[in-house]
């Protein structure tokens, strides 16, 4: 099992790396604590879109290596 804290930098890694803005702006509402379809609507995506967002986002995470539940 990971710790917190090292969950959390690794996060924050992942997220400083993404260049992409709607990304990034997705990995900062979720962190901040919206759930995915307040995401959604304070961004006004398609649902397509969002998830292909969200794909990519997960992608990263787990390359990064951290587990992802509820994916």
């Amino acid at each position: 099992m990971q710790c917190r804290c090292r969950k959390i930098i690794i996060t924050r890694r992942v997220v400083e790396s993404i260049a992409d803005p709607v990304m990034r702006e997705i990995c900062y509402l979720l962190m901040a604590g919206l759930n995915l379809s307040a995401a959604r609507a304070k961004l006004k995506l398609s649902l397509m879109a969002f998830e292909m967002f969200l794909d990519e986002i997960k992608r990263r995470l787990i390359e990064a290596g951290l587990e992802i539940r509820r994916a």
